[in-house]
């Protein structure tokens, strides 16, 4: 998944951005929480689940629900480390509460003392929804265990806590981060894409039978 067209808001949305922009006492990560950006934001969110087709950009999970509060607005860049990124479309996008929650305000730039919102993937640390093409840089098996084709793509499992849904297919809990070379070969899988699948399956076969 690639998002083709960032947002093109609304003038009545341009207005408040603008307002925004020109005036750096307003940056800051508390002006989110304005109540003059109510609608602002229920367009930003409208607009992407549509273009993203209900899909997580991180997890790429798809959540076809009419209740938009299972999605979250995320912004690539934190807005609590760059509030003057807020409002600009390329840093947007939808999420799903869990990855935005495990990916924080996580550092993505490669170089963090920008000015500007740089506009090529190879700026950021993690796959970039509007810069690069998901499986160019992952690959899901059983639609659960998460793979790294590239750097950008480990970045992203670890960032957003990918490999969750393999702990989750297996009835993961606390104790199973004991299980004799378990993580072992967690990391294996995110440090040798080749041989990914092994690793994986390796993972998934411990984890059972710690399980059972």
């Amino acid at each position: 998944m690639k998002i083709d067209s960032p947002i093109n808001f609304s003038l009545e949305s341009k207005k408040i951005i603008d307002n925004y922009n020109n005036n750096k006492s307003l940056h800051d990560t508390s002006y989110w929480s304005n109540d003059d950006i109510v609608k602002l934001k229920a367009e930003i969110k409208s607009y992407y689940k549509d273009k993203q087709k209900y899909t997580c950009v991180y997890c790429n999970k798809s959540i076809r629900v009419n209740h938009s509060a299972v999605w979250d607005i995320e912004h690539i860049v934190p807005k609590s480390t760059y509030p003057r990124f807020m409002f600009i479309p390329e840093n947007l996008c939808v999420s799903c509460k869990d990855c935005n929650t495990i990916k924080n305000n996580k550092a993505v730039l490669i170089n963090r003392s920008i000015v500007r919102y740089p506009m090529k993937s190879s700026s950021f640390s993690i796959i970039h929804p509007h810069f690069d093409n998901y499986f160019e840089h992952l690959d899901i098996y059983l639609g659960k265990i998460y793979s790294p084709k590239t750097l950008k793509g480990k970045n992203t499992i670890e960032a957003c806590g990918l490999l969750r849904f393999s702990y989750e297919s297996v009835g993961w809990d606390p104790s199973i981060s004991q299980t004799t070379g378990l993580l072992e070969s967690a990391q294996k899988l995110l440090n040798d894409p080749e041989n990914a699948k092994f690793y994986a399956m390796e993972m998934l076969i411990k984890a059972q039978i710690n399980s059972m």
